[in-house]
């Protein structure tokens, strides 16, 4: 199989897997007998045990260079983990499994972005063109997921997810390493990244571009169903989003090449601007539909300015640590915290919680903007 197929491949993968835990685990987990408190507590210690994890590995990994092997061992080691659910039919034992699941697959795809980053300097791919494979394999398993899930034993889920992890552990082993010598410094390769005043700057814009989703990603749905709209309707907004990010990631080569990360960077914090004070303010179906349709800027071009980021300014013995941190700051903290933060504020406001995410671009861009004026677009001495 060509190198190009292997590495979408595992895109497509793991991302498939996503696509059918997002939507369907908490009603497996409602079928269990657990709460709706219970399941958001085994929804936060997911997440905050993936930001207290992650780093730890991507530093190991980088100290080692044992990247390919820590891909395959974490994705197997995860499919086993989410099986152990079918045990599980108490709030207790489903926290414990699924903080266990969280810590094995958290850095299965900083580490598969950082082996696929390095594979695609080496061999000269397109990696817009690998990653735009995830997102069509997440909104394919969705959609498939809604079909065949539909009126069926929630224990069906458990099946169809880990089914797709060990699919996904199958697809890591088609990655092959990646030429990147091993961290010969003695300070921890996670505390090289985290000592530069540039890769600060770098977080902050990628994490508040993050954040800037929260309220869309939790009740973005809920909010449109308020003012109106039927589910057709919220079904075709989240498809028109998907379908940008898509768009980007074909043809958003040329962007990288030209602009390069930072600017990207700044336009995924200017467009949040426009997209989501409007999106407080308006119930107009073809709005809307525009509005989603600077997803391509809030969320594509911001993706790969990040990638490319950590590909142009890392050196490659610490780029897995980066990828880990950029990983947590992101995915973890900044959107975990703002996603506590919308439910709380849309309760009191309403739509008008959007306005904290548009504030949230404003400073998205101000951090680019000051990493523009400080990063040269060379390596960074780490």
């Amino acid at each position: 199989m060509p190198l190009p197929s292997r590495l979408s491949l595992f895109y497509a993968a793991f991302f498939a897997a996503g696509g059918v835990m997002m939507p369907f685990w908490p009603l497996w987990l409602e079928a269990r007998g657990l709460s709706a408190t219970e399941i958001s507590i085994v929804m936060t210690a997911a997440l905050w045990v993936r930001v207290a994890t992650t780093p730890p590995i991507a530093n190991w990994v980088d100290r080692t260079g044992r990247r390919s092997l820590a891909l395959i061992g974490l994705s197997w080691a995860a499919a086993v983990a989410f099986a152990l659910h079918g045990f599980a039919f108490a709030f207790l034992p489903v926290l414990v499994i699924g903080a266990l699941h969280a810590m094995l697959r958290g850095p299965v795809l900083p580490l598969g972005d950082n082996i696929i980053m390095l594979l695609s300097a080496q061999h000269r791919l397109d990696y817009g063109r690998l990653r735009v494979w995830g997102s069509v394999s997440f909104l394919t398993a969705t959609l498939a997921g809604g079909l065949v899930l539909r009126e069926r034993s929630a224990d069906l889920i458990l099946v169809a997810v880990v089914v797709l992890l060990v699919l996904a552990a199958l697809a890591a082993h088609a990655l092959p390493p990646p030429a990147a010598e091993p961290a010969k410094a003695r300070r921890a390769p996670v505390l090289r990244v985290l000592g530069n005043s540039t890769i600060w700057l770098f977080l902050l814009s990628n994490s508040a571009t993050a954040a800037s989703h929260a309220m869309f990603y939790a009740l973005g749905s809920v909010h449109w169903r308020s003012q109106g709209l039927d589910k057709f309707e919220i079904g075709l907004l989240w498809g028109v989003g998907v379908a940008a990010e898509i768009a980007v990631f074909i043809w958003g080569r040329r962007m990288v090449e030209r602009l390069g990360p930072a600017w990207l960077l700044l336009i995924g914090g200017v467009v949040g601007v426009p997209r989501w004070t409007v999106t407080a303010g308006t119930a107009d179906f073809g709005l809307l539909c525009l509005m989603q349709v600077l997803h391509a800027g809030t969320f594509g071009l911001a993706h790969l300015g990040t990638m490319f980021f950590i590909a142009r300014a890392v050196p490659p013995e610490v780029s897995a640590s980066a990828q880990g941190v950029q990983s947590t700051a992101a995915g973890g903290i900044g959107l975990g915290l703002a996603t506590l933060a919308s439910g709380p504020l849309y309760a009191r406001v309403g739509g008008d919680a959007y306005l904290a995410m548009a504030a949230l671009s404003v400073l998205a861009a101000l951090a680019a903007l000051a990493l523009m004026r400080r990063w040269d677009g060379r390596i960074l001495r780490i």
